[in-house]
């Protein structure tokens, strides 16, 4: 018969074993309740904030002065842009009379750490005539020829393209819709100017409400009519 272990041999062979085990296993990833994921490697610990939950926000822009002038002054240099996580909610012309300019004021409601309007998708009216022939194919009344319309989906952004004698409305639409198109309501504004010129529209105000967005708007050669639909919830 072999001799039998030492008690000295015996609690080596423990600690050979089940330190290193304990050491392994010591490190730990846990949860806590103030908003941050903890986890534990040896004697050193790291929180890691959790990503923020979604909100909408909503932000005012506006797009550089121009001269005042018909289709062929005021296109290619008014993007209405929300981004991809905006949609459309506000936008008027503003006319400077002193300097002879013209813009856009713009506001959009944006989803802030989230992808709640998907994916968007560029859109762009039928290409017609930037005016009629007394006009020299240059007048902003020609706007009542082009209907931007997303559906059931939100305007992210707008833009008018003109060269040549043509022009056309390039937009691009929110990849989701309204949650509630039976509540979506139409509206119009106070009439406009009959000029050919971008003036014509001056303090005209497309606006929709609270926790609505803009998801149609066409001028109709007086006022312009638009849509405007419920938001879609935060995801």
């Amino acid at each position: 018969m072999g001799r039998k272990p030492s008690a000295r041999k015996i609690v080596r062979r423990v600690l050979l074993f089940v330190v290193p085990a304990f050491i392994i296993g010591y490190a730990v990833v846990s949860a806590s309740n103030d908003g941050y994921s903890s986890y534990t490697r040896g004697s050193a610990t790291t929180s890691v904030p959790k990503p923020p939950p979604p909100r909408y926000e909503v932000r005012k822009h506006a797009t550089e002065y121009s001269p005042d002038g018909g289709s062929k002054e005021y296109g290619n240099l008014h993007d209405l842009d929300c981004g991809e996580q905006g949609a459309l909610t506000e936008f008027k012309f503003n006319y400077d009379d002193l300097a002879k300019m013209v813009n856009n004021d713009y506001t959009c409601l944006v989803v802030v750490h989230g992808e709640t309007f998907g994916k968007r998708s560029p859109m762009e009216t039928p290409i017609g005539p930037s005016g009629s022939r007394w006009s020299s194919r240059n007048s902003m009344q020609q706007l009542s020829s082009h209907d931007v319309d997303c559906g059931q989906r939100f305007i992210s952004q707008f833009k008018m393209k003109q060269w040549s004698s043509s022009m056309t409305i390039r937009h691009q639409c929110t990849g989701t819709k309204t949650p509630s198109p039976q509540d979506c309501e139409m509206s119009k504004t106070a009439p406009a100017g009959h000029s050919d010129k971008a003036s014509a529209f001056a303090d005209i105000k497309v606006r929709c409400g609270a926790d609505t967005a803009l998801t149609q708007f066409k001028y109709n050669g007086d006022v312009f009519e638009y849509t405007c639909c419920p938001k879609p919830q935060l995801m």
